[in-house]
């Protein structure tokens, strides 16, 4: 069984193993041990704006939908991470498509927006095989992130943008 769910205190381990290496860079977190992703499993439980995507009772990804209050009149920021050996295979866009159903059905989300460094053409195709566009701008130092000294250093970002209306006429083209 695979679907969507909010993230439970049982996902500490999965999170380590989502949010390890390969995932540091591109979200600009630091270097997180076991201990620090099952304190973040616990916080995020009780927040709804964290879902893991899970396969067979099995965290394999991580979902972020939540306003950009700076911003307001509807916008969200959309946010995903999966495991390592999960990529490539489809997961991150099938599980992207119900939670951005998810919120443009709920009539609180008007725009998604998405950031991710010009350097992660992984995270560029995805985006575009949902049908994001890009933004004109290159926010410089859009990007929290971390040297390989483990120091926090800013990176530019390129920011995507999907709207409600453009969602529900892409929405059928896409194969999930």
């Amino acid at each position: 069984m695979s679907g969507l769910r909010p993230v439970a205190r049982r996902d500490g381990p999965a999170l380590h193993a989502i949010l390890g290496p390969s995932a540091e860079s591109w979200l600009g977190l630091g270097p997180l041990g076991k201990e620090e992703c099952c304190h973040l499993a616990l916080q995020w439980e009780k927040d709804r704006r964290f879902w893991a995507v899970e396969q067979d009772g099995e965290a394999l990804g991580l979902l972020y939908l939540a306003p950009l209050a700076e911003r307001g009149g509807g916008q969200w920021e959309l946010g995903y991470a999966l495991r390592q050996d999960e990529q490539g295979r489809g997961l991150a866009t099938w599980a992207c498509c119900l939670l951005l159903d998810q919120g443009f059905a709920s009539g609180q989300v008007q725009r998604v927006n998405a950031f991710c460094r010009p350097d992660n053409r992984a995270s560029r195709r995805l985006l575009r095989r949902l049908g994001f566009w890009k933004r004109e701008r290159r926010l410089k130092n859009g990007c929290l992130s971390f040297d390989r000294w483990g120091r926090p250093c800013w990176q530019d970002a390129l920011e995507y943008t999907m709207t409600a209306a453009a969602w529900q006429r892409r929405r059928g083209a896409l194969p999930v």
